[in-house]
């Protein structure tokens, strides 16, 4: 019950130009950053949205940790049935927000349910949003993620690649930016998250864009060593497999 007194406090009403916007939490609608990694007990259901919290909502400069959305109609007509006075300056939305409003989510009292959450847990906040960015930008999705547990999976699964050395990177390529009022053409390659396993070794880590530098920067690149724009260059030119000594 904390989390939602929480939410009747911090869900805010207001009005603005003509139409009624509420202000929700990033926690409160699956939104998460490196400040704020912990899992929430509930969640709003999208029928306080005009149009579902899928639909684009508002993030300022000045609040990056909640986003705006148009109040959905009939809860507006609830309101103003009421007789709830909304002005300007927001308000908690209070006993206004109703609990079946929520979806009241189970958290289980075990903190890593197998040795490889255990491990990764430390890092796996910090590898989606390393640099904070604005939490509507996705960096790696939970698709993404679950696909490279799976092959840190495999890898540990497998007896023989005990002597080799394995180095799998994951991350975004950035083909246009802005800059200036004006836009760019770029092809630059901004690493997310990688596994390292050097070889002999029977546990690999996981790194984020830091720790993945400075592993790059600690190995120059040699005329018989593949650096990682070459490493990209032959999967876009062959599409081969790239073996990594």
């Amino acid at each position: 019950m904390a989390e939602y007194a929480y939410a009747k406090s911090r869900v805010l009403v207001f009005r603005h130009n003509g139409k009624v916007f509420l202000e929700i939490p990033n926690r409160l609608i699956g939104i998460h950053s490196s400040i704020e990694p912990y899992p929430v007990k509930v969640r709003l259901k999208p029928s306080l949205v005009q149009g579902g919290t899928e639909c684009p909502g508002l993030m300022t400069e000045e609040k990056p940790r909640s986003v705006m959305f148009e109040i959905h109609p009939e809860i507006l007509q609830t309101l103003e049935t009421k007789g709830r006075k909304i002005t300007e300056e927001p308000a908690p939305l209070g006993d206004d927000l109703r609990p079946q409003d929520f979806d009241f989510l189970w958290v289980s009292s075990i903190p890593y349910p197998d040795d490889l959450t255990r491990r990764l847990h430390p890092l796996m906040h910090e590898i989606v949003s390393r640099l904070d960015y604005p939490p509507m930008v996705t960096i790696a999705n939970v698709n993404t993620w679950i696909e490279f547990n799976r092959f840190i999976d495999a890898i540990h699964a497998i007896p023989e690649v005990v002597s080799k050395g394995i180095f799998g990177v994951s991350g975004l390529t950035v083909d246009l930016y802005f800059e200036d009022r004006a836009y760019h053409y770029s092809n630059v390659y901004y690493p997310q998250y990688a596994f390292f396993k050097p070889a002999g070794e029977k546990h690999g880590v996981v790194m984020g864009p830091a720790e993945i530098i400075r592993l790059l920067e600690s190995h120059p690149t040699s005329a018989d060593r593949l650096s990682i724009d070459r490493v990209m260059e032959s999967n876009d030119e062959f599409d081969q497999e790239i073996l990594f000594g």
